[in-house]
């Protein structure tokens, strides 16, 4: 560093070596020469150990670049210069130092080294390295700009030096004579890609040298910012993870309309987990140390919870090695305050410990709370052990950390401990006492009732009842502050939930004050030109705050531990130890504080102190990062997340402070300030500032206070967003300085900005996007195989459906993310109501359906789906949630139709079994499903269920279980016999069906009014800017509000396809869908005629009045948002071309409302003011296509390439651009957000597999795998990846429900079977199945598909290409045979377990491999014996055809 910034100022402005830094040189020769001969010395490690011989050293340190750039920067050229005689010149010798700045790269590799340490606040040293960087090429260019122009002591005549001395000359300016800060100036224009005009290169070497800085500009810029990016990303990757999961969450609750007490109780128990551990529990559903060596875990664990565990009496008397195999089995549990933990009259099969806050018992039978126990207490162990369901309900009161330990774990230590026999022994008497019969079992007594839901609360108030578990703990926190206890008489007994409505309105005032404080005070010298008194809105914004410094003392916290603290001894003193001094300094009276320690007497020395009190009143900016609070209320929730709306609101504010402070400092630093006795009284630019210069050329008097700050926020905003107009020039040095400060701090402000918003926009559906590959991989696939076209129709139809209810989401894995109490509530609600209606579940209590709604899934159908096939082996119970169902007997007859509550599949108390009958969805239909096996596990702790089991089985001996209804059954009765008719003539309606389907998601229909919207709001906005009152303008006007007149009449009648994928047609339910208030009032308002009230304006601006009353129309951009935002959740669209239209829709529309912005500004009510930009400064008017001319204005501002040919020239004007300038970086964020999703979306798929493959092969080569078969392994990837997408077959084929999926493979592979020797005298329904059962691998030339000698119980079947067989003879590989598609190998190791190959088999080319292993399948010959017969028979066969074909060769 010491040499970047000496050797260049010696080398380019100097032009020489002082003898005084003789010494300094010689130091850092020194430094460089040990540098190189440590390295050479220090031993190296590399994939084969570490080099430690100096001979091998040296070689491995010249294959690295950073060595030879060490040894440049040592190589003494000007010494070998002047030995051979190369130059005599001095100045041409000492820029042969230049190399020693080679030296720099070892900067470059700290910071890099810091950034990847965990050390360090990366966040600091990021925004260290950016300004350096910055700052130092900046020196770097500058020196080189001053050395092109300034080579010797005389400037070359016609160089931008020579320009800049010449044009202060003519104004008497004295910026050539500071050449150092100039040149500097000069190269951060450049490195900004400002370029204000001020200089300019002029020689054509000058031309070509700022063309490459411009391109390292350029570079700079956008490492900047993808290192910002990368940065986010990585920070925010958890965050955006865990925003996304929770919006899945929220999505599907509020789709099945849950409980809003059931939506709050998720919300809060999620955003509970994002403070603790940023939600990694619930991401990955798994311990941080899961992974860690068995030891290493039972060692954290024991540390952590033995202490709560030795004082559980169960555990007291255990050995310390079995308290750590215990302690092992703990899972936390974080709960926010008022959430149930377990509910009375359950079976529970784990205890809870306490090990942070409280929790209260409550009477199931009451419904009171009988008492409140803290941490080391313990609960549910005495139901869990006896097996009996629990008397009462257990609610968190505070934020609490639980610790569950299950009951299958706890058995498995007593038993290793040969404690069980004795804890069951003593159970069991314990269990026969009279007591304990008497407590579970008294008559009358209440297992269960709902208890009221608390709603979220503003403040924790401590009780007063002295012996409240909560006030002991209040006195005693206080207690151990010994003498200052006292301190707690000034205290709140209450504190404020930080995410309470009280905090969200205080930040909000707080928020509102901290603005405008920052805006008044800092501007004051503005304001006091018109206003004289402003003391008392000092004393009122400063009163405010100290109470907000007491309010902000009682706001509780979460600790490191993430439990929420809401003492008010420790809220207070983690506040006074945090920003409380921050917040104390913002509201010191510091030019009071001045005024007492400084005396001014004279008119200069009063302005000089007005001045410093000027820059002292900037104390007040120092609050503005409470502006944040407001916003970290909604981010802090991570529920609340605002998004990019959030994001603009957040940082508009501080930036409008942040060039506020900006026009303050510069009128502060260029300005004197006319002070009477009574105070202020005239500002008084320099005479050669930026104010003063050439002001009687422009076009308003700038010294006028108004006009003043707003040319100064104008000058700031150009500086700070790098925009290059060049109206205002520094002509000080101060002011280069001050130019250059500005460029910084807004550089990097506004790309933070920018990269902060653009990542939170490009933030990616991956649900979608990855549902959109896989669809596109199955349609591909489908395709490719010659599927039937119907058969694919129905195919996609499935998913399409499935996207439309689920959007990728599965209930069970959404529910899974709860804690189990708030689980069994949300499935009670989900399914209670279908439960209590199936005839083997009713009268249950609600206990048994929560249990029971705990192991559900879903299931969806589509109309006229086959759920379940004659001959089918089944193993699940299905219940009908939503619709109704066939079922058919195998003569086509009707058995029944089943709908809501009916039961049907494998009923029989067994694994799987036949299906004699099938079941075809005769209406869309949702199903919930349990395994068999699982359903008689739960059954057994419910005998009632068991037994109505048992007896349908025994009397009905049905496969289904119907309501009983003599009216039901013969509707039902009506309704099949219609359903083989229906089936017939299914083809041709589920046709129709798709066709209006289509036509109504599809964007036929909403794509045009979409454009109609967006023309109608260009027409508006641009008749209201240009007054352009032609007939024409009119008609296109009113034929677009009766296109939308229409569009509201249609409205009421036009069919729309609902949830269930049904089409809807009723009017009522048409009529209460459109009736809201962005579908209809919306639109309604948007088309009112407010117009009319033009007649009563004069007849001279009835017209102009006219184009303002009709405003409102631009309502309609919301139908232009609404149509992009329904559109990109949808399946069967292009995402990219969707995207790239939302951009080119939103950019043409905010570039048109800009340019009449623009336009206004400069022509109000159409008339154009000569001292507008539309004119020339010798008053020539620019053209007369004007809005052309303010598109081209507009675009380069928001392109930031000013060019200063058209500027703003009046203050209006400056106003307008300041608002466009600010918004037009926050909108140009958004626009990059938008691209940068495009591109995620178009190679999201590519950079994952991308990703894990580049793992996968940093893994094997740290683990010293050979590197051939590094190699084949990269090959094979890259292979499937062009060939597949990286997939052996679709993942959503290996999802699709049983009929189709055995449809497709049948379709795809069933030739493979139909005509095999072995297979095909087999029944066609057993076939089906074990088709369902194969799978697709891809192998690529030279690939070994199974080896000699293999056990894997697996036969192939050759799909595509051509396969080898070999012979392995000792060391000798023979070729016996060459196999081709159809043909099949491995039948006898496939049909008999545990067979070994004989044969190695290779693919000679790309070869698609179906394999079938013997285990997936065998199960189905217990149920078709005539199959097993056949298959083993005609194996034997051809296994003694073989074996006497061998013995005559």
């Amino acid at each position: 560093m010491v040499v970047a910034i000496l050797y260049p100022y010696q080398i380019s402005f100097a032009r020489q070596f002082p003898k005084s830094m003789t010494l300094i040189r010689v130091v850092i020769d020194g430094v460089y020469l040990i540098d190189i001969i440590l390295q050479i010395f220090t031993a190296v490690e590399d994939e084969n150990g570490i080099i430690s011989n100096v001979s091998d050293i040296f070689p491995v340190r010249c294959r690295k670049l950073s060595f030879i750039f060490d040894v440049i920067a040592i190589t003494p050229i000007i010494s070998i210069a002047r030995f051979f005689h190369i130059t005599e010149n001095e100045r041409i010798i000492i820029i042969f130092t230049m190399p020693r700045l080679f030296k720099f790269h070892r900067v470059i590799m700290l910071f890099k080294k810091l950034n990847a340490s965990f050390d360090v606040n990366i966040a600091m040293v990021r925004c260290i390295k950016y300004v350096l960087y910055f700052l130092l090429l900046s020196y770097f260019m500058g020196a080189i700009f001053y050395m092109l122009a300034c080579f010797y002591e005389e400037c070359t005549e016609n160089s931008w030096y020579d320009w800049i001395k010449k044009e202060d000359d003519e104004v008497k300016a004295t910026r050539h004579n500071r050449s150092f800060p100039l040149s500097i100036y000069f190269g951060a224009l450049v490195i900004a890609q400002a370029g204000f005009g001020d200089i300019t290169p002029h020689t054509i070497i000058e031309l070509c040298f700022t063309m490459v800085f411009f391109i390292f500009g350029t570079l700079l810029f956008c490492y900047l910012v993808a290192d910002y990016s990368a940065t986010l990303m990585l920070a925010e990757r958890a965050k955006l993870n865990y925003i996304e999961m929770v919006t899945v969450v929220k999505k599907y609750l509020a789709y099945n309309q849950m409980l809003m007490s059931i939506q709050s109780r998720t919300n809060e128990y999620l955003a509970l987990q994002w403070h603790i551990n940023m939600g990694y529990n619930i991401i990955k559903e798994q311990s941080v140390l899961f992974d860690a060596p068995r030891h290493l875990f039972e060692e954290q664990q024991t540390v952590k919870y033995f202490h709560v565990l030795t004082k559980v009496p169960l555990f007291k008397e255990m050995e310390g090695q079995y308290i750590k195999r215990i302690a092992a089995e703990v899972k936390q549990i974080f709960l926010p305050p008022y959430e149930t933990v377990a509910y009375a009259g359950e079976v529970v099969r784990d205890m809870y410990l306490i090990d942070r806050g409280f929790c209260e018992i409550i009477s199931a039978a009451s419904g009171k709370t009988e008492k409140v126990i803290g941490p080391s207490s313990h609960f549910c162990d005495f139901d869990m052990i006896l097996e009996r369901p629990g008397i009462h309900h257990i609610r968190t009161v505070t934020c609490v950390r639980i610790l569950k330990i299950s009951y299958t774990a706890i058995k498995k230590v007593f038993v290793e401990a040969d404690l069980f026999e004795e804890l069951n022994k003593q159970a069991n008497e314990v269990k026969s006492s009279l007591a304990v019969q008497r407590l579970f079992f008294r008559r009358g007594h209440v297992t269960y009732q709902s208890m009221k839901e608390e709603q979220r609360k503003s403040w924790y108030v401590f009780p007063r009842r002295k012996l409240h578990p909560s006030s002991i703990d209040y006195e005693k926190a206080f207690d151990k502050l010994g003498f200052w206890r006292f301190f707690r008489a000034f205290l709140l007994r209450r504190t404020i939930m930080p995410d309470g409505d009280f905090l969200l309105v205080w930040e909000t005032i707080q928020g509102i004050r901290i603005f405008i404080m920052g805006m008044y005070y800092v501007s004051l010298i503005f304001v006091q030109a018109y206003i004289r008194y402003t003391e008392f809105v000092w004393i009122l914004f400063d009163l405010l705050g100290f109470i907000d410094l007491y309010i902000r003392m009682h706001v509780c916290y979460y600790n490191d531990k993430g439990i929420l603290v809401t003492h008010p001894k420790y809220t207070a003193r983690h506040y006074l130890s945090r920003a409380f001094i921050v917040d104390l300094c913002s509201l010191l009276p510091t030019p009071l504080f001045l005024k007492l320690v400084l005396s001014a007497k004279g008119k200069e020395q009063r302005s000089t102190l007005y001045r410093i009190e000027s820059l002292f009143r900037m104390n007040k900016l120092v609050q503005v990062y409470r502006l944040l609070g407001i916003f970290s209320y909604f981010e802090g929730d991570i529920l609340r997340s605002g998004g990019i709306l959030l994001n603009v609101v957040k940082f508009l504010p501080i930036s409008i402070l942040f060039f506020n402070a900006l026009a303050a400092l510069i009128v502060t630093m260029t300005c004197m300030f006319s002070m009477t006795e009574h105070g202020f009284s005239e500002i008084i630019p320099n005479p050669s500032s930026w104010i003063a210069v050439n002001k009687d050329k422009r076009r308003f008097n700038i010294t006028v206070p108004i006009n003043l700050y707003v040319s100064a926020y104008y000058l700031s905003v150009v500086t700070g967003l790098q925009e290059g107009y060049g109206n205002f020039k520094p002509w000080q040095v101060s002011e280069m300085y001050f130019i250059i400060a500005a460029m910084v701090a807004g550089y990097l402000l506004f790309t933070y900005i920018l990269v902060v918003i653009s990542s939170s926009k490009a933030r990616l559906n991956v649900n979608l996007t990855l549902y959109q590959e896989h669809m596109k991989h199955l349609i591909q696939f489908m395709k490719r195989e010659k599927i039937n076209k119907d058969l694919q129709k129905k195919v996609i139809d499935h998913f399409e459906y499935i996207w439309q209810r689920t959007h990728g989401m599965k209930a069970s894995n959404i529910l899974k993310k709860c804690h189990q109490a708030l689980r069994k509530d949300s499935v009670l609600y989900l399914y209670e109501q279908t439960l209590m209606l199936v005839p083997i579940f009713t009268d249950m209590s609600k206990p048994f359906y929560r249990t029971f709604g705990m192991h559900l899934e879903e299931a969806y159908f589509l109309r006229y789906s086959s759920i379940i096939k004659l001959n089918d082996i089944i193993d699940t119970i299905y219940i009908i949630h939503k619709g109704e169902v066939t079922v058919i007997a195998p003569d086509g007859s009707t058995f029944a139709v089943l709908t809501r509550g009916c039961v049907f599949g494998n009923i029989d108390n067994a694994n799987d079994s036949r299906s004699m009958t099938s079941v075809v969805a005769s209406k869309a239909v949702d199903l919930l499903f349990i395994s068999t096996e699982k359903l008689y596990d739960l059954a057994v702790d419910y005998p009632v269920v068991l037994n109505r089991l048992r007896r349908h089985i025994l009397i009905d001996n049905l496969s289904y279980i119907e309501k009983k209804s003599k009216r039901e059954s013969f509707q039902f009765e009506q309704v099949g016999s219609k359903m083989l008719s229906e089936l017939r003539q299914s083809s041709k309606r589920i046709l129709l069906e798709r066709r209006i389907r289509g036509l109504l998601l599809t964007s036929l229909l909403p794509l045009p009014m979409m454009l109609i919207s967006f023309a109608s709001c260009f027409i508006i906005m641009y008749h209201l800017a240009f007054q352009n009152h032609t007939t024409m303008v009119f008609i296109i006007t009113y034929s677009l509000d009766l296109v939308h007149l229409i569009k509201i009449y249609a409205g009421f009648y036009i069919p729309y396809v609902n949830h269930m994928g049904e089409i809807i047609t009723d009017t009522k339910k048409i009529r209460r869908k459109f009736l809201t208030l962005t579908r209809f009032y919306l639109e309604l308002f948007a088309l009112l005629p407010f117009d009319i009230f033009a007649i009563a304006a004069p007849k001279t601006k009835s017209l102009y009045y006219l184009t303002w009353l009709r405003i409102n129309r631009m309502l309609r951009m919301w139908n232009i948002y609404h149509f992009f935002n329904v559109t990109f959740d949808r399946l069967n669209i292009n995402v990219l071309i969707i995207k790239l239209g939302s951009v080119v829709i939103y950019f043409v529309l905010m570039v048109h409302i800009g340019t009449c912005m623009l336009y206004m500004a400069a022509c109000p009510e159409g008339k154009c003011d000569t001292k507008s930009w539309i004119y020339f400064d010798d008053g020539t008017i620019r053209d007369n296509n004007h809005y052309l001319i303010s598109v081209y204005f507009m675009i380069t501002m928001l392109s930031c390439t000013g060019f200063g040919d058209v500027a703003a020239g009046t203050v209006p004007e400056m106003i307008v651009c300041i608002v466009i300038m600010l918004l037009g970086k926050f909108i140009m964020a958004v626009f990059i957000g938008d691209i940068s999703a495009m591109v995620q979306n178009y190679s999201y798929t590519l950079i994952t597999y991308d990703y894990n493959m580049t793992t996968l092969i940093e893994y094997l080569h740290r683990s010293y795998i050979a590197g051939p078969l590094i190699t084949r392994i990269k090959n094979y990837f890259n292979h499937l990846w062009k060939k597949d997408r990286g997939l052996q077959l679709p993942v959503l084929l290996e999802e699709a429900p049983n009929y189709l999926l055995e449809d497709v493979k049948a379709a795809a592979y069933g030739k493979h079977f139909y005509d095999n020797y072995i297979f095909v005298a087999c029944h066609v329904d057993f076939l089906r199945q074990l088709i369902a059962k194969v799978k697709a691998q891809t192998f690529f030339q030279g690939d070994t598909i199974c080896q000699q000698g293999d056990v894997n119980n697996m036969m192939y079947f050759i799909h595509k290409g051509i396969v080898n067989m070999y012979m392995i003879e000792g060391s000798d590989e023979i070729q016996v045979e060459q196999l081709h598609a159809l043909d099949c190998f491995g039948l006898v190791q496939g049909l008999i377990a545990s067979t070994p190959h004989t044969h190695t088999y290779k693919a000679e080319t790309v070869a698609v491999i179906l394999t079938l292993e013997l285990f997936d399948w065998v199960h189905l010959l217990r149920y078709y014996r005539a199959a097993r017969y056949e298959i083993y028979t005609r194996l034997k066969k051809m296994s003694e055809t073989r074996k006497r074909t061998e013995v005559v060769t």
